[in-house]
């Protein structure tokens, strides 16, 4: 019987960790571009299983899986896509970001670590991709 409440013990916090991780990444379902000038304009496109990135005019484009806690950002298997030669590869397993979302889940602030240098990327969400009609990925 101890056993037996246990289990469904276990089963019950299993399935609260899993519904809050869904209703997080919800939260960051859409576009989100930058706001910031000295990163260029950069813009993260939030699907259910996975995450776009563009910059540079949309001529940079990655790909990868994501997943995300309370606090970070973690991205999978990120993969780059070159359109003039129509292949991509992976060039990177795997990154965290640490990130904070504003209490009205519109404005997201992305905290990025290399090596010695820590910066933050601020980000509004928007209704399009402002690199949708230049982009090359989309012919």
């Amino acid at each position: 019987m101890k056993l037996r409440k246990t289990l469904y013990f276990f089963l019950l916090c299993l399935f609260n960790f899993s519904c809050e991780s869904v209703d997080k990444k919800s939260e960051f379902i859409g576009i989100w571009e930058s706001t910031n000038d000295f990163t260029g304009k950069t813009v993260l496109s939030f699907y259910k299983d996975s995450i776009i990135t563009e910059g540079f005019g949309g001529g940079f484009r990655t790909s990868s899986e994501w997943s995300v806690d309370s606090t970070k950002l973690y991205l999978k298997n990120i993969r780059q896509f070159y359109p003039y030669i129509n292949t991509d590869s992976v060039i990177k397993i795997s990154l965290d970001y640490e990130y904070r979302l504003n209490p009205t889940k519109d404005s997201l602030m992305i905290t990025v670590v290399q090596e010695d240098t820590i910066y933050s990327v601020s980000f509004i969400q928007v209704d399009k991709n402002p690199f949708a009609q230049t982009n090359p990925f989309n012919n």
